[in-house]
């Protein structure tokens, strides 16, 4: 997909909006699964505590009866993480602790009541750190015993959590960037799908430029069809606005023609000065008449839509018809480059141009005329092109002389026969056709005349 495509901005938007919701979907879940797991863990503190409160018992002292036992071992062994405290207060207002064996005769800092205060069962959950700055969940209960409060307080290591949390994270971040892809490659196809028709239709319009279809067919998408039916219509029209065109130039021909026979014939019969003067006139008329009127006519051509016509069959009947009329004459006709090259236009057009340069290079040539096709190349316009090179080993044109030479009715030499309307009838049509046209010294000594003209490609 190109940057600047409907697809690849399709593409982009649909990608965009799944990564953003994959990623707010994967910080959800985790937040949740965290908040789940801390609440479980949260209640299994809760049971450690509740069980602490049953099997603890104090003496006549206000001591420990007897050090409890939560029957796990994480209580009883040093620094584990695992601690629980117990905090009596004495007659005269002091407050005796007795924390498990596994706090080691440290302290754990525990906030004040008016940091986090009870609820009202009186009771409050809380975070802190142990002596070696462990992370830890603490659940804390005050409960009346004798009359005295007593604080009873559990608390566990966060890093089991945290472990669970992070196993869970890289399970969902790998499931979520799975589904992501399949995704990706899932959006890609559908826009990929949904877009073939439009690239069809795009084939099929090269196809119907460059010869090789009249219209638009094959079945299109119901959205599509519309389109499709359009663009028909306006082929069709456009083909009926060439022919009317056509039908016009020959009509106006005609009807100027015939006046024009007339007064040529008229001034043929007399030889004064006024007969020259309109006999001079009149052929002046008539040559301007059939130049611009081919003018119109091959502008109206080269319009119209799907003409083709293939270079080798004009090039091949020129030179058999220029070696049988210049047979007195021992001249080599060589060819090279590519063959099956098609002329994107109309078969008399390329005729008149190609006929012309043969007739040149013929007409000066002392034995040798190269004719080459080449492809691969571009008009001005950026359409698919070839080139058409003639080359003669006849006097060439000097290169100041070879803009001239493109000139309407521009003669170099004036004891050779023509009306020096060759190369720039040439040039005419050529440009009507979004071509160049180049003049250079053959390699044969003589003069290298190259017309770039566009291509109808084969499918």
């Amino acid at each position: 997909m190109r940057v600047n495509s409907l697809g690849f901005r399709l593409f982009s938007v649909a990608a965009i909006w799944g990564v953003i919701v994959l990623v707010i979907a994967a910080i959800l879940l985790s937040s949740l699964y965290r908040q789940t797991v801390e609440r479980r863990f949260e209640r299994e503190l809760a049971l450690y505590l509740n069980t602490l409160v049953a099997v603890v018992e104090f003496d006549d002292t206000d001591r420990l009866a007897s050090r409890p036992d939560l029957q796990d071992p994480r209580f009883q062994t040093f620094l584990t993480g695992w601690y629980w405290l117990i905090m009596r207060p004495t007659a005269d207002g002091q407050s005796v602790v007795f924390p498990s064996l596994s706090l080691a005769n440290e302290t754990l800092a525990v906030p004040n009541a008016t940091d986090i205060p009870y609820d009202l069962d009186f009771r409050r959950s809380f975070r802190l750190s142990d002596p070696i700055d462990q992370p830890l969940l603490a659940v804390e209960r005050q409960i009346l015993i004798d009359d005295r409060l007593a604080t009873f307080l559990v608390a566990g290591s966060l890093d089991d959590v945290t472990v669970d949390v992070a196993e869970f994270e890289r399970v969902l971040f790998l499931s979520l960037g799975l589904f992501g892809a399949g995704f990706l490659i899932g959006t890609f196809a559908v826009v990929w799908l949904g877009l073939r028709p439009l690239a069809a239709i795009s084939r099929a319009l090269g196809d119907i430029r460059d010869g090789r279809a009249e219209k638009l067919e094959g079945r299109f998408p119901s959205e599509i069809e519309p389109l499709a039916q359009e663009v028909n219509a306006l082929i069709a029209a456009n083909r009926d606005i060439v022919e009317r065109a056509r039908t016009h130039v020959g009509n106006l021909a005609h009807a100027l023609k015939t006046p024009l026979s007339v007064l040529t014939n008229d001034a043929a019969s007399s030889d004064d000065a006024l007969a020259h003067v309109v006999r001079d006139q009149t052929a002046a008329m008539r040559e301007q008449i059939d130049y611009y009127l081919k003018r119109a006519r091959v502008a109206a051509a080269s319009a119209v839509i799907g003409a083709a016509h293939p270079v080798d069959e004009t090039l091949d009947a020129l030179g058999r018809t220029l070696l049988k009329i210049n047979q007195d004459r021992t001249i080599d006709l060589s060819r090279e480059g590519e063959n099956d090259v098609q002329f994107r236009g109309e078969k008399q057009d390329f005729e008149e141009i190609a006929g012309n340069l043969f007739e040149n290079a013929f007409k000066w040539a002392k034995g040798r005329v190269h004719v080459s096709v080449e492809t691969g190349l571009e008009t001005p316009t950026h359409r698919s092109a070839f080139a058409l090179t003639i080359e003669d080993d006849g006097p060439g044109i000097a290169p100041a002389q070879r803009e001239t030479a493109l000139k309407r009715g521009q003669r170099l030499d004036e004891r050779t026969p023509g009306s020096g309307l060759g190369l720039s009838i040439v040039a005419d049509l050529v440009a009507l056709y979004g071509g160049s046209i180049t003049l250079n010294e053959s390699d044969l000594g003589g003069l290298s005349v190259q017309v770039v003209l566009p291509r109808a490609v084969s499918s």
